[in-house]
């Protein structure tokens, strides 16, 4: 079923066990093509998720500690700043094809972070690559905007985060 609507990608894909990817897909229906994939293996990801979906206009990263995980777990230093600049080269050269990156944060650091420094980097990062960034409250804007040290108003939309009751 070919549609003409502009191709969104969420990834990753935990549609299956948290409702707010499936709410969010029905409220940009009527607008959007919404598609939600895994992230691919290796250090390309994003590259990948293209190849699969090369009319993809928007890729919306919802979750990114599998992305750090990936990145973080090395001993290395110089391992892991190799393959941190692969992946956001990766993730530049998307936004070069013309795709906008989307990232709704979701946490301030993950859960269960291996390395809370390397991961705020990471982060940090990722949010200067962000053409938007979806924060969940006025308060999470201020306390993310001072942990990784960028002006996200210039492009952070507040969407408050409704609960599931």
């Amino acid at each position: 079923m070919s549609s003409n609507k502009d191709l969104v990608v969420f990834a990753p894909n935990w549609s299956k066990n948290n409702p707010y990817q499936n709410l969010l897909a029905a409220s940009l229906a009527d607008d959007y093509q919404v598609t939600m994939q895994n992230y691919p293996e290796g250090l390309a990801p994003f590259t990948k998720l293209y190849q699969q979906n090369p009319n993809m206009k928007v890729l919306h990263l919802h979750w990114i500690a599998e992305l750090i995980h990936r990145l973080s777990w090395s001993k290395s230093s110089l391992v892991f700043f190799i393959k941190l600049a692969r992946m956001l080269f990766d993730l530049w050269c998307l936004k070069k094809r013309g795709v906008k990156i989307v990232w709704t944060i979701h946490n301030k650091l993950s859960h269960q972070g291996l390395n809370k420094n390397r991961e705020l980097l990471i982060r940090r990062q990722f949010c200067r690559l962000a053409d938007q960034v979806i924060i969940h409250s006025t308060e999470a804007m201020k306390l993310v905007t001072k942990l990784y040290e960028y002006p996200l108003q210039q492009k952070a939309k507040v969407i408050f985060h409704g609960n599931y009751d």
